[in-house]
């Protein structure tokens, strides 16, 4: 990795209002330690050790010295990270585990606090007795560890460990009475792979005026568990299957061959991804639709040339299928507002936001399903909603009422390969209890092998 000059590394701050849900397990890591040793780690007499939270705007230099350690500790401490890890990538919301002391001290446990920390010209030279920064780690993922260590010398080296995972395969079921997400929620289902199976059935599916009462979900996935038995993280959905009005919809997933992305597919080969999502926000309600409409705003009669989803302020939006970036900027009525060029004549437009994806900009590449922005009342709105048009030919058109091309079916040796990975799913599926773990063994071997291709 390239030298960095710590003294300016700002920590990633609340660019958006939520963490994209595919980069991180933030409600599933909530609980876990942020630390190799913990707090009754004794390695140093004199030791004092705290549990830091990142806030937007810190420092790693500026948090290590509010804690306690003097800044050329911090500076080095910082520089021995970047050898391992970019320190740019730790977040808001980051718990780091700091531990400060006395390397030569033998008295009991004190607080850093109480000890004298010398100020000005002394804090360059070592002093015995004076705090040092004794060690600094955290967990950037739940799977991995960076720790930074001061030695006897006095210099600071750093590592990055990586814990294993044991692997559990899950199924689970149910009938959806209030909405999917409770229904999910009460047969222990993540509200990660929720998310994840409403939008894999999203192309076909709108949640809001197909799913009733009495209609049931199935899933099929992983999760991994910590060396304490903490469930750390859900793996991908293995198979997921809606039935609505009595008509089951099962979906599996598959990789066409190595190195390409694993798809999902209906049991007969049919690959789900289709040119563009009907909807591109999950969890939200349609507020209003295409058509004529009394302006909430202006107060008369007017064309509406979209369809507006409501939902809270920050709700990630999604891209509604491949394409390049025309437009991000503030427009007019649409206020913080989104267009992207699809085709030579498709083009979808998303208005209101309250902020932009990561990078998002005109003239970048965007794929189906990335996070380009997020709910807002920005422009001429009445509450926080997504403003949703697409564009066929330079005219807004109801979105309803717009074909969604398929992609091409499995065949041949491609169609066998899936048909055997299928089969094998459903088989391992019927020894899966519902709602209870298969041995982690099987549960390694079978995410190993569902990751792969069967050609």
């Amino acid at each position: 990795m390239a030298t960095v000059s710590p003294a300016d590394l700002s920590i990633a701050g609340a660019q958006r209002p939520n963490i994209d849900e595919s980069e991180r397990f933030d409600d599933e890591i909530g609980s876990l330690y942020a630390g190799i040793e913990g707090p009754d780690d004794r390695r140093y007499a004199g030791i004092d050790t705290q549990v830091l939270t990142v806030a937007e705007g810190d420092t790693l230099s500026s948090l290590l010295q509010a804690a306690g350690a003097t800044k050329d500790d911090a500076l080095a401490a910082v520089k021995a990270i970047a050898a391992v890890y970019d320190p740019r990538q730790i977040r808001q919301g980051f718990r780091l585990t700091v531990t400060l002391g006395v390397p030569d001290a033998k008295a009991a446990p004190i607080r850093a606090s109480a000890l004298p920390i010398p100020q000005g010209r002394d804090l360059l030279e070592d002093q015995p007795g004076r705090v040092r920064l004794m060690s600094l780690a955290f967990k950037p993922d739940v799977d991995k560890e960076v720790v930074a260590r001061r030695d006897t010398e006095g210099s600071y080296s750093a590592e990055t460990i990586q814990k294993k995972l044991s692997a559990q395969l899950y199924r689970a079921s149910g009938v959806i009475d209030a909405s999917l997400f409770m229904s999910a929620a009460a047969a222990g289902v993540p509200d990660r792979v929720t998310s994840q199976l409403m939008y894999l059935f999203s192309y076909d599916v709108d949640f809001q005026r197909d799913i009733h009462s009495g209609d049931s979900f199935e899933v099929f996935f992983t999760r991994y568990f910590d060396e304490f038995g903490n469930p750390v993280k859900s793996g991908d959905i293995l198979f997921a299957a809606l039935t609505l009005g009595g008509e089951r919809m099962p979906l599996y997933r598959y990789q066409r061959e190595p190195g390409r992305d694993p798809e999902y597919f209906t049991a007969d080969g049919k690959s789900i991804k289709k040119s563009l999502l009907r909807t591109p926000i999950e969890s939200a309600r349609i507020s209003s639709g295409f058509g004529m409409r009394k302006h909430p705003i202006l107060g008369y009669s007017k064309m509406h040339k979209g369809i507006d989803f409501a939902a809270p302020e920050g709700t990630p939006i999604l891209a509604s299928g491949d394409g390049v970036i025309e437009i991000a900027g503030r427009t007019g009525g649409y206020g913080n507002y989104v267009k992207i060029r699809h085709t030579d004549n498709y083009e979808t437009a998303y208005g209101h936001m309250s902020a932009y994806g990561r990078g998002i900009k005109a003239g970048i590449h965007v794929t189906q399903g990335q996070v380009i922005g997020y709910v807002g009342s920005t422009g001429q709105s009445t509450g926080p909603h997504l403003h949703y048009e697409i564009i066929i030919d330079g005219e807004q058109v109801n979105p309803k009422g717009v074909k969604l091309d398929t992609n091409m079916p499995l065949t041949g040796k491609l169609l066998a390969s899936f048909e055997r990975a299928r089969n094998e799913t459903d088989q391992l599926m019927a020894r899966t209890p519902l709602n209870a773990p298969v041995e982690t063994a099987e549960a390694d071997t079978i995410a190993t092998e569902l990751r792969g291709s069967r050609n």
